[in-house]
């Protein structure tokens, strides 16, 4: 199906027909109007959608991934899951950083749909966008359900109340928090399920230190262990922070888990070859990624698919960080 032939039905121009299927301005509503109307009755859009569905399968898909950074580990190892993934299908990938900064990430979108070059995009940040996207979205990371695209996310209340139930289990009745700015979400989310478990939270066992990763828990540990008492239990941002708050207590002459328990979150993979491999959280992020990509490809190849929005299971992985309260207990 032709313009021309849409043309010679509708009995005007072939410029005209062109130029009212682009939405042009210089065509008045009600013409338009009539040639959509005759291009839908000669099925001209049918026609059009198959042309590039072909094309799409036979063209190299470019999914572009929008990170926060990837110097720590937990971005790096999703990041590097999902060009794996990409690539395995004959597909490219372009990884761009927003910093954690909302417009930032807000000018890579507008970047990548204005360059026109890339089929879809995958993105560790879910910020709000003044304007929808006309590519395909995937966001991961925390459960925010979005209706303008599709979502792969951990329930990071479920995560959190799983840990806070396993040290109690263990007889754990104080329990801190350690992480940074970035991690501030956690953080309130902890103090939420500790309140449903009605578990109090003395907010001086609360640490957000202004570093990244290991330093946190060595800055924290410094911290906590000036203290004459402190939480039998820690939970932190993420297994670096728990790697770091073990070192600290370590060198403050504490024995972890006898005196002080910690866990973490991610599961990082050098977790298991440091001198106290940390209890923390697997996020399955093969799963995720695998997921990602499926539902990245559908919606590039299949326009009309549904928005879905996927929760990956997790589970805690027990190791040599957690045991149970000393006699030390001291109640809020």
């Amino acid at each position: 199906m032709t313009h021309r032939k849409i043309a010679e039905k509708a009995n005007v121009s072939v410029s005209t027909v062109s130029k009212a299927l682009s939405g042009s301005k210089e065509v008045s509503t009600e013409l338009a109007a009539k040639i959509h109307k005759i291009a839908v009755e000669m099925g001209y859009f049918k026609e059009k959608s198959k042309r590039k569905l072909e094309y799409l399968k036979e063209k190299t898909p470019l999914i572009a991934i929008i990170s926060p950074e990837i110097i720590s580990i937990h971005y790096s190892e999703m990041i590097t899951y999902i060009k794996n993934d990409v690539e395995s299908r004959g597909g490219r990938v372009a990884v761009y950083i927003d910093d954690f900064d909302v417009e930032k990430y807000k000018n890579i979108i507008e970047k990548i749909t204005l360059g026109k070059n890339t089929d879809g995009i995958i993105s560790f940040s879910a910020y709000n966008l003044d304007v929808k996207p006309d590519i395909p979205i995937v966001c991961m990371g925390e459960m925010k359900k979005k209706n303008w695209c599709d979502t792969v996310c951990v329930d990071t209340h479920a995560i959190i109340s799983d840990l806070i139930k396993y040290l109690v289990s263990l007889g754990h009745r104080r329990i801190g928090f350690v992480g940074e700015p970035l991690t501030m979400s956690k953080q309130n989310i902890f103090v939420e399920e500790m309140n449903k478990l009605c578990l109090n939270v003395d907010e001086n066992d609360l640490y957000t230190i202004d570093e990244r990763f290991e330093k946190i828990g060595e800055v924290a540990a410094e911290l906590i262990t000036e203290r004459p008492y402190f939480p039998t239990a820690f939970v932190t941002g993420y297994d670096e922070v728990a790697i770091g708050l073990v070192s600290g207590f370590v060198k403050a002459g504490f024995n972890v888990p006898e005196d002080v328990s910690v866990v973490g979150m991610n599961d990082v993979h050098y977790g298991i070859y440091t001198k106290k491999p940390p209890t923390t959280v697997k996020l399955f992020y093969d799963e995720q990624s695998r997921i990602a990509v499926n539902l990245i490809y559908e919606k590039i190849f299949c326009k009309d698919s549904p928005t879905q929005n996927v929760i990956i299971n997790h589970k805690i992985i027990v190791r040599d960080t957690t045991g149970n309260a000393p006699d030390r207990q001291v109640y809020n």
